[in-house]
C-alpha cells in the first residue's frame, strides 16, 4: 500500500490528465477536487491511517482508500463538490454518508478510529441515481 507521500504524488499527477484520459472517456480533474482529496488524505494520516491510496474516477472524482483491517474506508471526492464516506467491516458495508464539504467529512473521519461512532445502518443511506 502506498504511504501518504506516494498518495499525494498520485493525486498531483491526476492534474495532468486531460479529457478522454481513459480510452476516450474520463473527465479532467479540477484543482479544487485534487486539493480537497489531498486535505482528506493528510487528515487520514494525522488520524493514524498508514495505508492510504487514491484512484481516479471517470467523472472527475477521486477515491481515497484507507485500510485498518478488518475495516476499510473509502472517501470519494466529487467534482460537484461533495464527499462520500463509505465504511466496510469484514467486506460488509456498515456506513455510508454524503457530505457537502470536506470539513464535514473530516469531522466524521476523525471519529472513525472510535468505530462505535461510525456505525449507522445502511438502510437509512440516501438514495442516489446509482443505488
Amino acid at each position: 500500500m502506498p504511504n501518504l507521500a506516494e498518495t499525494i504524488n498520485i493525486m498531483r499527477r491526476l492534474a495532468r490528465l486531460e479529457e478522454g484520459w481513459s480510452y476516450g472517456e474520463g473527465c479532467a480533474f479540477s484543482p479544487q477536487t485534487i486539493q480537497a482529496a489531498e486535505a482528506l488524505a493528510m487528515k487520514a494520516a494525522e488520524l493514524g491511517f498508514e495505508s492510504i491510496d487514491a484512484f481516479p474516477g471517470l467523472s472527475g472524482e477521486i477515491q481515497i482508500t484507507l485500510y485498518a483491517a478488518p475495516y476499510y474506508y473509502e472517501l470519494t471526492v466529487e467534482p460537484n463538490p461533495g464527499i462520500i464516506l463509505w465504511q466496510e467491516h469484514n467486506q460488509a458495508e456498515t456506513f455510508y454518508a454524503e457530505y457537502s464539504s470536506s470539513l464535514e467529512a473530516m469531522k466524521q473521519l476523525a471519529q472513525a478510529p472510535n468505530l462505535a461512532q461510525l456505525h449507522t445502518p445502511c438502510s437509512i443511506r440516501p438514495k442516489t441515481a446509482s443505488t
